[in-house]
């Protein structure tokens, strides 16, 4: 079987994406990055995919085809998806067999918005016996997306419980969400003789992502009871949860080979002064650290993070530029030098 793919990740975090797919062995080939998404052919078992960590959602391709930029020339849209089996992938993909929920985007120069996209698979499909359902419904979910004049068809395989690993995590404000704390964890190369180690755990999304994979010690800590409390439920006996400040770590000098950490970034968590944090944080992390080891962190305090390796004597290697939510944070690495 060889079926065509995308999934959907952090913008910036694409190469990561890419190189899980490769590892996972599904036999994937002509691996592609857009802005916040992979494309592959699957010449494996799909149902493979599922076991990606990084992606926040994966899409089958159904058609790939150039559209004009007038509003009549949504026929064209129409008339791709008009020849679509959508029965048959109603049944293969979804739990209804009526219901379907439409999204739409495009980027460039065009008369009709992305509802003009939306009204027209809808009316399109009404011909097919489908209705139009809420997003929360176990309907068939068909995404269009226009590039200039590329048009592509897809159809959502995933839901919300993929990328929130199940219905019952318990997320705080401030946290990453699971996907992008899978990609600091791949970023981390982690090891099976690591003693790792997340000084801002908050919800423990870090530590849980490094949970699904063998480590010698998964440790994760935060100075506020109520996040201590949360990683603790989360992690069920995975992770070795407990109280800390981050500018005072209980752990043994030259302990611990790598943190891997989304510091308060003085956003949606307020922490005073972010300089002195980062200092005294780092300060500690070194040493806690082994001579070799490494901290992978997601910020956007970039003035903050570098004064603070300079003032710690650390190296900060630049790795990853982000978009979240509208801000641009970078996943920096540092090491001891």
């Amino acid at each position: 079987m060889n079926t065509y793919f995308f999934a959907t990740v952090a913008c910036g975090l694409e190469a990561v994406l890419a190189e899980e797919i490769e590892a996972l062995g599904i036999k994937a080939r002509g691996i592609k990055c857009e802005r916040g998404k992979v494309i592959f052919h699957a010449t494996g078992d799909p149902s493979q995919l599922i076991k990606l960590r990084c992606a926040d959602n994966i899409y089958r391709i159904l058609a790939e085809f150039q559209i004009g930029p007038h509003k009549s020339d949504l026929t064209q849209l129409a008339a791709s998806i008009d020849k679509l089996h959508w029965k048959r992938l109603a049944f293969q993909y979804s739990e209804s067999s009526s219901g379907i929920c439409a999204s739409a985007s495009r980027r460039g120069e065009h008369a009709y918005s992305r509802f003009d996209m939306i009204k027209s698979i809808e009316k399109t499909l009404e011909k097919h016996g489908f209705k139009h359902a809420p997003k929360d419904a176990d309907a068939l979910f068909i995404r269009a997306d226009i590039d200039g004049q590329a048009c592509r068809i897809s159809i959502k395989l995933t839901n919300a419980e993929f990328r929130f690993r199940g219905n019952d995590r318990i997320f705080l404000k401030g946290g990453i969400r699971p996907t992008v704390a899978a990609a600091l964890v791949r970023i981390s190369k982690p090891c099976k003789n690591d003693v790792f180690y997340d000084p801002f755990c908050g919800s423990g999304t870090i530590s849980n992502e490094r949970a699904a994979f063998p480590a010698r010690r998964i440790m994760a800590s935060d100075m506020e009871e109520r996040a201590v409390w949360t990683a603790e439920k989360n992690g069920r006996g995975k992770v070795i949860v407990f109280h800390a400040d981050a500018t005072k770590m209980p752990s043994k000098s030259a302990s611990v080979d790598i943190i891997v950490c989304n510091p308060p970034w003085n956003k949606q968590i307020a922490v005073g002064d972010v300089q002195k944090l980062y200092i005294r944080f780092l300060s500690e992390a070194k040493r806690i650290l082994k001579p070799s080891g490494r901290i992978v962190l997601l910020t956007d305090c970039h003035e903050e993070i570098a004064r603070g390796a300079e003032k710690n004597g650390l190296q900060l290697i630049d790795m990853y530029s982000l978009s979240l939510h509208g801000l641009h944070p970078k996943v920096y690495e540092l090491t001891i030098t």
